[in-house]
């Protein structure tokens, strides 16, 4: 009787327990982008084309075994249109989005871009996606700095009055000014490609025209740059007036940061 009461207890018990078990969906969904925004509010139009790269951990490796190296996306409607499905499954993905597409696929590790061949270059990523979490709002920042050069003539001196061109150059024994760089996709970072002794030259045709006021941030001149420190006598900005006038300005020290945008102020003054 005991051990039958005792059997009756015991499978009462089993009956009371139940073994608990974690169902992972392996059912693999489709990536989902759209363009949150970006540092300056910069609207894309539809057409636009962006690289897309989709890997675990780091950007230069592969996804569930697969190879989504810069593929080809289109703005439509401020989402992106994926030349070829993302399927994303349980494994947690990375996704890097880059401006303006580059048809060739480099190391996104080691991007070499130039501000000659664009105005700017932006970037954004978005971590730990998956088949539960397969929608990515992206904010693209902006990798270059912005330098912007406002220039009034107070010398009553009409000579400088027109500029016909503006330089802005490395000064004699200094290689900090760049115009070409390395994207490093997985720490949204840039280095300058040094040494080097690039300069970044802007003609006028017709003559940009000064007054005793400074100009706006629309109408000042606007150059991009490589990230980099700039100690005091690095760099010198000249303004070409005419063949034989020039100005030249010292550029002062600063740190020159991605994304960011810097105004220098200049005065003629005699």
């Amino acid at each position: 009787m005991k051990i039958a009461l005792l059997l009756s207890y015991i499978c009462l018990f089993c009956a009371c327990v139940r073994e608990e078990k974690t169902v992972i969906n392996e059912v693999p969904v489709p990536l989902e982008i759209s363009i949150a925004s970006n540092t300056r509010g910069v609207v894309f139009p539809d057409g636009a084309e962006l690289g897309v790269y989709v890997a675990e951990d780091s950007p230069e490796n592969m996804y569930d075994g697969v190879n989504y190296q810069n593929v080809r996306a289109v703005v439509e409607d401020g989402k992106l249109v994926l030349d070829e499905d993302i399927m994303l499954s349980s494994t947690a993905a990375n996704i890097y989005v880059y401006f303006p597409y580059k048809t060739i696929s480099t190391d996104p590790r080691a991007m070499r871009v130039t501000t000659k061949a664009s105005p700017d270059f932006l970037l954004g990523k978005v971590e730990n996606l998956n088949n539960f979490n397969p929608n990515a709002d992206v904010v693209l920042q902006h990798m270059y700095s912005t330098l912007r050069f406002k220039i009034r003539n107070i010398s009553g001196n009409t000579h400088y009055a027109s500029i016909l061109n503006v330089l802005l150059r490395n000064n004699e024994g200094y290689t900090n000014l760049s115009i070409t760089g390395k994207v490093d996709f997985k720490d949204c970072s840039i280095i300058p490609s040094l040494p080097s002794a690039h300069a970044i030259s802007i003609s006028f045709t017709p003559a940009y025209k000064i007054s005793n006021q400074f100009p706006n941030d629309n109408d000042c001149i606007t150059m991009t740059a490589i990230p980099t420190a700039v100690s005091a006598g690095d760099m010198v900005f000249e303004v070409v007036f005419s063949p034989t006038i020039r100005r030249s300005f010292i550029i002062l020290a600063t740190n020159w940061e991605s994304g960011k945008i810097y105004t220098y102020y200049l005065s003629i003054i005699n």
